[in-house]
């Protein structure tokens, strides 16, 4: 018998939102320690992209530990945010996919990651704003 596992809610060109596995295992584990290159194919024909696994992982820890936290300063230093940094430029449209369902902190990992900065200084603190400003600078430049 096979159980679905919903590992993201924002799909990249490479796999999809649900995974199979047998007898209801997690696959995440397993994917994270293979090559990010790699696809892996389950039994019901579905791929999976270990980088697409490994940076929502890393995001819902992100997540969940900086749920509470007001300062910016230690929400961005989170070891699981830098370890999202660290993936490099490849999960940049996996972010810009995020803010368009849901503004959130992406902004400073953005910056890193591209070097751009498409908001206005009047509208720092403004999340929406800033959201969708990063979502029409992704669009122009060929991340989404």
């Amino acid at each position: 018998m096979y159980k679905t596992h919903t590992i993201h809610s924002a799909t990249c060109d490479n796999c999809p939102a649900t995974v199979w596995s047998k007898g209801g295992e997690n696959p995440i584990p397993f994917l994270m320690r293979l090559s990010s290159t790699w696809k892996i194919s389950f039994s019901e024909g579905t791929e999976v992209c270990p980088t697409c696994a490994k940076f929502l992982e890393l995001r819902d820890e992100w997540k969940r530990d900086t749920a509470f936290m007001s300062s910016i300063t230690d929400i961005v230093e989170h070891p699981a945010y830098q370890s999202i940094i660290a993936m490099g430029q490849v999960v940049v449209p996996l972010m810009l996919r995020e803010l368009e369902k849901r503004p959130e902190m992406w902004f400073s990992a953005l910056r890193s990651l591209t070097g751009a900065n498409p908001g206005n200084i009047e509208d720092a603190g403004k999340i929406d704003v800033m959201a969708r400003a990063w979502v029409r600078w992704g669009g122009d430049n060929g991340y989404l």
